[in-house]
């Protein structure tokens, strides 16, 4: 099981934490929607990526979330949730 999530999205978290909770065998895959600045602090710009960006960068992540948001999960059985209260209700 693979869990698309980025650290600073409570939505995302909500779906890590049930995870943890639920003690599931799955993967952190951190996900950057933002551009990436070296200049600034930790290279974040709060500048979002568009969804071909998204498509060009991470296409994995974006065969798990149509819509290009975090969370989204591919489970073994190659089932895919996305949206934090459909996957903490799937899990």
């Amino acid at each position: 099981t693979k869990l698309y999530c980025s650290w600073f999205c409570p939505f995302a978290q909500r779906a890590w934490i049930a995870m943890e909770e639920l003690d599931v065998d799955y993967q952190y895959m951190e996900v950057n929607p933002y551009r990436v600045d070296p200049k600034e602090p930790g290279g974040y710009t709060k500048k979002s990526l568009t969804r071909q960006e998204k498509f060009d960068v991470l296409p994995d992540f974006m065969a798990t979330s149509p819509r290009g948001l975090v969370p989204a999960l591919i489970d073994k059985n190659k089932a895919i949730v996305w949206e934090s209260a459909a996957v903490v209700e799937y899990l």
